[in-house]
């Protein structure tokens, strides 16, 4: 049959062609669960290879998606590293005490945007070309950009350009700082694009006006003239800067954090001292609370975050209040907790401000306390029996108790 030999090479081609379309197929269905959606996939930190980052009183706990990429793991690792070093540099410390950064892998050679959320913590999901380079790395913004997020509480939609002109302002500041990137450039960046936040025909005002162009460079013509204007107030002594940082200082924290609640467990805990204060991006408290004001806790040493997270409120269902926690980091003194009330009808308390004081009083020091869905509380401990609770914590909700 003098075909065959013919007819050979197209069944090997179609064979091949099936196969090297099973394997896109797979990397598009590996890539696409990590990239589904508009929510962060939390759980994947659960299950994918990760390495801790320690910066500037921060940990950036990062987790790569399956896929390959041409740079070594190390080189990706010193990128990471450089953004977070200028986002320090400008804030004074890195703005949350703990990142989760998933990074996956993707066509091309460049990184193809980024995503940050904090409904359960602070967390940033980027597309990373699996061809990048240690020049596409170094000449990034992307990431800077991201981090910068996660000092800005959470606002609502229409004042997005706030939260989009920050980042785009703020980061080749933080580079210039960091000696990531020269001044001179970045001047001749803001003078080129900046008209693009310029409003148009029509333009209702950076609040009604949801364009690219208002949004980002919009955004940030606005913080460029606040920090002019600072400076000139202040005969050039401060700047926005100087204003951010107090933002943060105040309580700053992830984005989605739009509420505060002490917790129905705090709420019991008698008298105090301290208040609360309110503004349009949420209620940041800050109280000194006696401790043996606090309500008796069963409180349990875990032996590892992973086994504060896989604690079930139904194994906890005694008449008392529990409190499980197990360390992030001992030497910063952040701590991951959960607290299960049943016999008050909380299968799970968000944030316990009395658990937050008497867990301060059973190890006598100060904590960073992570709990619930990306509540964070901060304390301060004395040794004459007060202890400080301070932060920002996610809304669960009110409820009455008679």
């Amino acid at each position: 049959m003098k075909n065959a030999p013919a007819f050979r090479w197209i069944v090997a081609g179609a064979v091949i062609a099936a196969m090297l379309a099973g394997a896109v197929s797979f990397r598009a269905d590996a890539q696409s669960e990590y990239m589904r959606g508009d929510r962060m996939p939390y759980d994947a930190f659960d299950r994918l290879p990760s390495t801790d980052l320690e910066i500037a009183g921060g940990t950036i706990h990062v987790a790569f998606a399956p896929g390959d990429i041409a740079l070594p793991k190390e080189k990706v690792l010193d990128w990471i590293r450089m953004s977070a070093k200028a986002v320090s540099t400008y804030y004074g410390r890195f703005p949350v005490s703990l990142l989760r950064l998933l990074l996956v892998p993707v066509d091309g050679a460049r990184i193809r945007g980024g995503t940050t959320w904090g409904y359960r913590g602070a967390a940033i999901r980027i597309p990373l070309g699996r061809d990048s380079t240690e020049e596409v790395l170094r000449r990034d913004w992307v990431m800077v950009h991201e981090m910068v997020h996660t000092a800005l509480p959470d606002l609502d939609q229409r004042y997005g350009w706030l939260s989009e002109g920050l980042a785009v302002y703020i980061e080749p500041i933080a580079r210039v700082q960091a000696g990531d990137l020269a001044a001179r450039a970045v001047w001749q960046d803001i003078m080129r694009d900046v008209p693009k936040g310029l409003p148009e025909s029509g333009d209702q005002g950076l609040d009604n006006t949801d364009t690219w162009g208002r949004r980002y460079w919009g955004g940030a013509m606005f913080c460029l003239l606040a920090d002019i204007e600072i400076r000139k107030r202040t005969n050039n002594r401060l700047g926005l800067q100087d204003a951010m940082r107090g933002v943060l200082a105040a309580g700053g924290l992830p984005r989605a954090f739009p509420t505060v609640s002490l917790g129905v467990s705090a709420q019991r805990s008698g008298g105090g001292r301290g208040g609360s204060t309110s503004s349009s991006t949420g209620t940041a408290f800050d109280s000194s609370l006696g401790a043996d004001w606090a309500p008796d806790f069963s409180i349990y040493d875990m032996k590892s975050v992973d086994d504060v997270l896989d604690a079930a409120p139904d194994d906890y269902g005694d008449a008392v209040e529990h409190y499980v926690w197990a360390w992030i980091d001992e030497a910063e003194g952040t701590i991951r907790s959960r607290m299960f009330a049943s016999d008050l009808g909380i299968p799970e308390d968000e944030a316990t401000g009395a658990g937050a004081v008497r867990i301060s009083e059973y190890l006598s020091r100060d904590l960073v306390i992570i709990q619930g869905l990306g509540s964070e509380l901060r304390t301060t401990w004395s040794a004459d029996g007060w202890v400080r609770v301070a932060g920002r914590v996610v809304d669960d909700g009110v409820r009455r108790l008679d």
